[in-house]
């Protein structure tokens, strides 16, 4: 019989592969007996020969390299446990590599191969986490914002920053190895706020703004909203602000036989909303506070006309630029921090399961460790 099939992988045969004499076998239709004629050997061979391929099959090849220590559930406990016992206190590789028995470069390999890095925090203020604040911010997200937007409301935010005149960039390019090294000023400066007020919406768009030295006062904020003149195209104005003490001056207005702040706004016709307490991250100002200072920082502003110059500049581009993409991005923020810190929800977190109170049973540690998580859930839901 011709050799024209691929042949087995051991040299020493040359027999067809065993999943080919199989084919053959079906779609000749010919006995064993027949079929070991045709390739010249006896049929026990054939048949033996024929059977290596299930045995195959059902073979589970082992990678290359040595077998890893930690895999497959084990990896699951380390994943969970490195971010579980990092919500209290650091934790270093060598003391991972105790717990679970093992070296340290077993440690750094697997978490690799897990997926964790070891990064800087995005903080929360743990305010945010009382069901009180919770039931505010919910509330915010899922009524009074579908709300505005259904009704077509001008909606606007409000919020402060300071500048300095030594601002900065803090990365740049160096060799490695190397400190990268850039010059700045010891003294830093007269300080400087910036007062921005700008409308949430995708085209035309109302942006009030003013620079002044020195930290806001309450006489500075009363003739920054006197001077906002809101569009009066029949729809409900809103302003958005934080829980700052002069957003809701009083007694100060008084002192100085001005209106407060929330008959100033009434009588121009907008209506004051104040944010939930704690959350700077519902704000779409900061975000665009942010961009401003990395412009500041890149112009390397010394004067309070430079200052201005490069605000103006980014002004100009914010009012071409759809607003609304960073309102979005805003609520996504928050809501994706009460996920992740959410409570309520016990049974997501990894230090309620049974797979963690099992590993606290051999390590003292980890027990340890358990009860600290219990206790902060504890006094969480009492606040």
């Amino acid at each position: 019989m011709s050799n024209s099939h691929p042949y087995c992988s051991n040299k020493n045969c040359r027999l067809p592969a065993p999943h080919i004499i199989n084919q053959i076998k079906i779609a000749s239709k010919l006995t064993w007996k027949q079929l070991a004629d045709k390739f010249e050997t006896s049929e026990r061979t054939l048949r033996r020969h024929a059977r290596q391929s299930d045995k195959e099959n059902r073979k589970i090849k082992q990678k290359r390299g040595r077998k890893r220590k930690i895999d497959g559930l084990l990896l699951d406990w380390l994943r969970e446990c490195v971010i579980a016992i990092n919500k209290i206190k650091p934790t270093a590789q060598r003391a991972l590599a105790e717990i679970f028995n093992c070296s340290q470069s077993t440690i750094c390999l697997s978490l690799k191969r897990a997926r964790v890095v070891y990064k800087g925090f995005t903080y929360q203020s743990i305010e945010q986490l009382r069901l009180k604040n919770r039931a505010k911010i919910n509330y915010f997200i899922n009524v009074t914002l579908p709300y505005l937007l259904a009704i077509g409301a001008n909606i606007f935010f409000l919020d402060e920053t300071g500048f300095r005149c030594n601002m900065v960039l803090r990365k740049g390019y160096g060799w490695k190895g190397l400190p990268t090294i850039k010059q700045k000023f010891g003294e830093r400066g007269k300080n400087h706020t910036l007062m921005f007020l700008a409308q949430i919406t995708n085209g035309e768009k109302v942006i009030h703004w003013r620079l002044i030295e020195g930290g806001m006062k309450t006489q500075d904020f009363h003739q920054f909203l006197t001077d906002f003149n809101p569009p009066n195209n029949g729809k409900k104005n809103v302003v958005i602000m934080d829980n700052l003490s002069v957003h809701k001056a009083t007694k100060s207005c008084a002192k100085l036989k001005l209106p407060t702040i929330a008959e100033l706004l009434v009588s121009k016709n907008v209506e004051p909303i104040y944010l939930p307490s704690y959350t700077p991250e519902l704000n779409p100002i900061e975000k665009k506070n942010n961009i401003l200072k990395g412009d500041v920082r890149k112009a390397e502003a010394r004067t309070k006309e430079r200052l201005f110059s490069v605000i103006e500049e980014r002004v100009k581009f914010f009012q071409k630029e759809d607003l609304t993409k960073y309102l979005d991005n805003s609520v996504k923020e928050c809501l994706m921090k009460l996920d992740a810190t959410s409570p309520t929800e016990n049974d997501k977190y990894f230090w309620h399961t049974e797979r963690w109170h099992k590993m606290c049973q051999g390590s003292r540690h980890l027990a340890i460790i358990a009860r600290t998580f219990v206790l902060q859930d504890m006094q969480l839901l009492k606040n």
